[in-house]
């Protein structure tokens, strides 16, 4: 690991995210780095590095937001710039973390979640692709992929998914999905969910917005690996971990911040053959393993 090896980690605040942090400041493998621990009040999460070569940046980021995706993005080239200038070619390394629940279910939430959970992690990692190719896709500009180099990692926190009616199915995983047709199948949901027809035209039954939106996600890493040859660009499942949003479901999660960080640290740093474009995780979701490639 190379003193400029650059890596963003988005909802670092809390959760899976501030996991990830913790790991990655506390394991020598993976340092030195600049890492930037991203969060929408830029807070400062009181992180420590072992070693004193890593450098901890509490960046703003709201992945809603356009101007904010950019400004970041601004900031690590300029940071990737200086460090190159010093050190030789160095590495991005992102990891979209960031998702949220909104609730009661109803259009408008439904319509909230996806676009934190799928078009906030689009709007962050997308670029090069003009109006013409996405007409459906609106604020599109230079963001992460330009700058990933040569080494440059994409991973994309995911979740172990619920199966849909086949024609929505192969809509998410067939061979000509695309980024556009993503979002025709994203806003046709948003309409099932307004009519209240999910369950009818093959979406499952009520109240699956965050899957919805973790679906589109892994359709995106598919379509990104293949748009974007010479990155590594995966999808992975932490895990029923316990965080807060681990525990709006029943019970009580079985995984540590530690155990659900395993996964996503897996494809950011760990040796998975050049491995693009899949989605990872565990068998169960209890499990502690640090994953492999799943059918989804």
């Amino acid at each position: 690991m190379g003193s400029n090896t650059i890596t963003i980690v988005t909802g670092a605040n809390r959760g899976i995210g501030l996991g990830i942090c913790q790991t990655l400041v506390s394991t020598a493998n993976y340092q030195p780095m600049t890492l930037y621990a991203c969060s929408r009040q830029g807070l400062d999460l009181g992180l420590s590095p072992s070693d004193p070569n890593t450098v901890i940046k509490y960046a703003t980021l709201d992945i809603s937001s356009q101007e904010s995706v950019s400004s970041l993005a601004e900031e690590v080239k300029s940071e990737l710039e200086r460090q190159d200038s010093e050190h030789g070619e160095g590495k991005v390394v992102l990891i979209n973390n960031a998702a949220t629940v909104v609730t009661p279910h109803n259009a408008e939430n439904a319509k909230a979640e996806l676009d934190v959970n799928y078009r906030g992690t689009l709007k962050v990692i997308i670029a090069g692709h003009s109006e013409r190719r996405l007409p459906t896709v609106k604020q599109m500009c230079l963001a992460f992929i330009p700058i990933l180099g040569p080494q440059g990692r994409i991973v994309n926190v995911s979740a172990t998914l619920e199966p849909y009616g086949p024609d929505i199915q192969a809509r998410f995983n067939g061979t000509k999905v695309t980024l556009s047709s993503l979002e025709e199948l994203a806003s046709q949901y948003e309409r099932a969910v307004a009519n209240d027809t999910e369950e009818k035209e093959g979406f499952g039954d009520r109240k699956k917005a965050y899957f919805i939106g973790k679906s589109c996600v892994n359709a995106l890493t598919s379509v990104l690996a293949r748009e974007n040859e010479g990155l590594v660009i995966n999808a992975g499942c932490p895990g029923w971990v316990d965080t807060r949003m681990g525990n709006l479901g029943v019970g009580r999660p079985p995984k540590t911040l530690e155990e659900g960080a395993r996964v996503p640290v897996k494809l950011a740093f760990g040796e998975i053959q050049g491995v693009t474009g899949k989605f990872w995780a565990n068998e169960k979701i209890s499990d502690t393993g640090d994953g492999e490639i799943q059918v989804w």
